[in-house]
């Protein structure tokens, strides 16, 4: 085999090639960027909404299991709905009647089958989506993504201390319903409200 003509078809295979990553880098990234974006805050979009509708039910739930306490046990409740909601729920769990543990056992399943998986998985998002790597830098500029890029950073040190809380008190503790970062609930960490809307209006960028 002529050596010459090997090395001459690899330098041209080479250039072409180099030619093919510079061409992918000035055309077709902006367009992998727009794709990815939309992906991946579609996806966070999502993991919101699934958090907030599985909160919305167990809030339901928990005012199902304080309206029956107050019903069936006012004195006993009174007496102890200022410690917080969860510590509340465990000091009188003894006196529960069986339909008031069914409830206190539903808020719990939805915390275990619910929101600690999607808490988990948005904790991931945040680790694994830097917004430079979402966001040209001409974007990273817009006030929409400074606010989200905020909103992101409380709502990752609220998932930090809600996951720490889950996994030190709430597992262990069966009669434990709900996970508040603090209580009582005066006290509370929340999760950032405006994360939600300031991610679908950026969202509507790539419409």
């Amino acid at each position: 085999m002529d050596i010459n003509f090997v090395f001459t078809n690899l330098a041209e295979f080479s250039g072409g090639l180099v030619f093919a990553l510079l061409f992918d880098t000035a055309v077709f990234s902006p367009i992998r960027r727009r794709r990815h974006a939309s992906q991946e805050l579609r996806h966070l979009s999502r993991l919101l909404n699934d958090s907030y509708g599985i909160w919305q039910q167990q809030l339901r739930l928990r005012e199902l299991l304080v309206n029956s306490l107050i019903e069936h046990q006012p004195a006993r409740w009174q007496s102890l709905k200022l410690q917080g909601y969860n510590a509340s729920f465990m000091a009188i769990y003894p006196d529960m009647n069986a339909h008031q543990r069914e409830l206190l056992m539903m808020i719990r399943s939805l915390t275990e089958q619910g929101l600690y998986r999607l808490n988990v998985h948005l904790s991931e998002w945040v680790e694994e989506n830097p917004l430079k790597r979402i966001f040209s830098s001409a974007r990273l500029g817009k006030p929409e993504v400074k606010k989200m890029a905020a909103n992101l950073k409380s709502m990752q040190e609220h998932l930090k201390k809600w996951l720490k809380i889950y996994d030190q008190e709430f597992v262990n503790a069966p009669h434990h319903g709900l996970v508040f970062v603090g209580e009582p609930e005066e006290q509370q960490s929340h999760f950032p409200a405006e994360l939600k809307p300031v991610v679908d209006t950026i969202l509507l960028w790539y419409k």
